[in-house]
């Protein structure tokens, strides 16, 4: 079961802040450019700024507190407190779906946030951010729309055990801390953290190239090919 909830702050009954201009400030936080946002948003620079300047007329504050033009586009705190207010919103909407979502044998479960949305031939290619680390996920065009997903929203990223590469400085390659070991005949049960974030992986004892200790940093590797976006 999954939980679909959006927010709209109302200015008056005929303007509504709603996901796509809340989108479009904290695109605009980070290029410093309504030109720039638009395009990484797909959006015509005439749709960004008609969005933008509706909103303004409706509020009693200005969406941007530029000095100079060669400071670029900067947020007042206006739009700052609407992203921030939003940011505890989607907090909230996560924790309800944790509360809902059924619990997955043998997978691991890591919470990200979607930074880039890019289209590949025959599949679509997401990064997602954890911590200060970027993840890769392969998705089809069909999950894409079905998810609805798009920039910024937060995502769980799902993979079984045995899909974690050990001891791999492949693509989507992080470092994490081991917390535990279990040793079972030829395989050892690792309990890492990553990011402040638990997960599990196997390794067989004569394929590491050292013994590992509790608190060593180890290096594990998740195919993009092999993980799975829920919401």
């Amino acid at each position: 079961m999954k939980i679909n909830l959006e927010i709209e702050f109302i200015l008056n009954d005929n303007v509504k802040i709603t996901k796509k201009h809340i989108l479009l400030l904290q695109q605009i936080k980070t290029d410093k450019s309504i030109s720039k946002a638009a395009k990484n948003l797909n959006i015509s620079y005439k749709n960004a700024w008609d969005s933008l300047d509706e909103i303004s007329k409706a509020s009693e504050y200005n969406l941007f507190s530029n000095t100079s033009r060669k400071e670029g586009s900067k947020l007042s705190a206006f739009s700052e407190d609407i992203l921030k207010k939003y940011e505890e919103f989607c907090k909230f909407k996560a924790k309800l779906n944790d509360d809902f979502t059924y619990k997955l044998s043998a997978q691991n479960k890591i919470k990200a946030k979607i930074v880039e949305i890019k289209n590949e031939k025959n599949y679509i290619n997401l990064t997602c951010k954890c911590g200060d680390d970027l993840i890769k996920a392969n998705i089809s065009v069909a999950a894409l729309n079905e998810l609805n997903l798009k920039l910024f929203d937060e995502v769980i990223l799902i993979t079984k055990i045995n899909f974690i590469e050990l001891e791999n400085n492949k693509e989507n390659s992080f470092n994490a801390i081991i917390q535990n070991i279990d040793i079972k005949d030829e395989l050892i049960y690792f309990t890492l953290n990553f990011n402040n974030q638990i997960i599990k992986a196997i390794g067989k004892k004569n394929k590491l190239c050292k013994n590992y200790s509790i608190n060593d940093v180890i290096q594990f590797q998740i195919p993009a090919k092999k993980i799975i976006v829920s919401l």
